[in-house]
């Protein structure tokens, strides 16, 4: 087996183990959760099904499942034996599944916050309006042409712009630099910027795996889009610095092909969103690769609810 291979594992197994003794000496609390579910418009949902989870972490441990209808007024209960966390859910058909928070109980701050009384949770659920289809486009370490000057990418098509692919319309346009003296001394910067009066982006964040399964407002902005954005990445020693989110929370949407009325106005656009950060990384030699995952909607609507059974991928997607 692969020395480094062999290595993760006999560490992950080590970890499982001395996590697994550890959540043994836990004791068993008895926890509930009273939860209010209410729409966006802060109105009650009935028939919602709140669920609570309770894993078992340790050796031969079976997880264990409650789960409550809401009530005319949106309030179900849920309780029962908690050891180490424990995270309530809340879905309905029709509507969007809401996970909450995860709360941890392996301390006495955890303890004290979380299981010495009744809690109290308010979930929001999103119902599901007006799905649409999407092009959706993962790009893994997509090699930038080279050059001094930025590169178009057509989200459309899902290649940069001819002569370097197939693409026509120029909708992301990136630079790459970099400079390095050595693996501990190098500075490298990613540029995005738009070829249009009217097209930008607009960083958003969510809390990762929690919250709405569709976090993503229904409809794009008609304002506060960005025309340029710049990430970098630095290294002087032992002080290392980047400003890309590497946690999962930061997304975006954007604007594209807009075409403007007589008084600047945005009559008629392509809009889409960013699932993740944009990450990348430069070499001597071959310069600067990007990595994104985009879903666009082609239709000229600012319609951002995208249906997962009718998205048409034009490039592979991660597992």
């Amino acid at each position: 087996m692969n020395p480094t291979l062999l290595l993760s594992f006999t560490l992950t197994l080590l970890y499982c183990q001395v996590y697994g003794a550890v959540s043994d000496l836990l004791p068993i609390r008895s926890v509930s959760v009273r939860v209010k579910v209410v729409d966006p418009d802060g109105v009650p949902v009935e028939g919602a099904t709140v669920y609570l989870s309770l894993p078992r972490y340790e050796e031969g441990g079976q997880d264990v499942a409650v789960q409550s209808l809401t009530d005319l007024h949106g309030m179900a209960e849920v309780s029962g034996p908690a050891r180490q966390d424990y995270t309530v859910g809340v879905g309905k058909q029709g509507y969007y599944f809401t996970s909450g928070p995860q709360r941890s109980l392996t301390t006495e701050k955890g303890i004290r916050s979380f299981a010495s009384a009744e809690q109290q949770l308010v979930l929001e659920l999103k119902p599901v309006r007006n799905p649409t289809a999407s092009r959706v486009r993962y790009e893994q370490r997509l090699q930038i042409p080279p050059g001094d000057r930025p590169i178009g990418y057509d989200l459309e098509i899902g290649d940069w712009v001819q002569p370097y692919g197939r693409g026509k319309e120029a909708d992301f346009q990136f630079l790459g630099t970099g400079e390095a003296k050595s693996d501990q001394h190098y500075a490298y910067s990613l540029t995005l910027n738009f070829s249009r009066e009217g097209d930008g982006i607009i960083r958003v964040n969510f809390p990762l795996r929690r919250g709405s399964q569709f976090p993503f407002p229904y409809a794009a902005p008609k304002t506060g889009y960005q025309p340029t954005l710049t990430w970098t990445k630095s290294r002087e020693g032992a002080q290392f610095r980047h400003d890309n989110d590497l946690t999962g929370e930061t997304h975006y949407l954007f604007r594209v092909r807009s075409e403007l009325e007589p008084d600047g106005s945005v009559r008629r656009a392509l809009y889409g969103v960013v699932r993740g950060d944009f990450n990348f990384f430069w070499t001597k030699g071959e310069g600067t690769q990007v990595t994104f995952r985009y879903a666009l909607n082609a239709d000229g609507s600012d319609n951002l609810e995208f249906a997962p059974d009718q998205a048409q991928a034009i490039g592979r997607m991660p597992p």
